[in-house]
């Protein structure tokens, strides 16, 4: 009998350990919220950057096709204009895209479960991680900017 009530008492308490520790915190799920936003703003910005370098170059086609242009230098100035604001566009989409590259994600909790390591760090806190998080959400209004 007594055998029966340890091995019950090791599992209950088993249990409940792999519970609290594969459940996250409020601090965690809002982080894990921002972070989902965050992501999404990032897809969303870099597809309107992609969007913008195509009507640019489309226009700057158009401009290419007239003949006019090659006598009429403001038609030259408006296609030289282009060509800095494509270039321009496209610098800012690559940096976004290696701060992208560069920008530490949660895991989910799934991928926490099957051994996923932290990018924050073993000992990071949740309110560390929840900072660091807000600070990407903040860069990327700059970028929005």
């Amino acid at each position: 009998m007594k055998i029966n009530n340890r091995i019950f008492s090791f599992i209950t308490a088993a249990t409940l350990l792999a519970a609290c520790s594969t459940s996250d915190s409020e601090t965690l799920n809002r982080a894990r919220s921002i972070q989902d936003e965050t992501t999404k703003n990032i897809v969303s910005l870099d597809s309107v950057l992609s969007s913008k370098i195509g009507l640019l170059k489309a226009e700057m086609s158009t401009l290419s096709t007239d003949s006019s242009m090659a006598t009429d230098s403001v038609k030259i100035k408006a296609f030289e204009a282009l060509k800095v604001k494509q270039a321009d566009i496209e610098s800012l989409k690559n940096e976004m895209g290696d701060w992208k590259k560069n920008l530490p994600l949660l895991p989910t909790s799934e991928e926490i479960a099957n051994g996923a390591a932290n990018p924050f760090g073993e000992k990071a806190k949740d309110q560390e991680v929840l900072a660091s998080i807000k600070k990407a959400q903040e860069d990327l209004s700059s970028w929005k900017s």
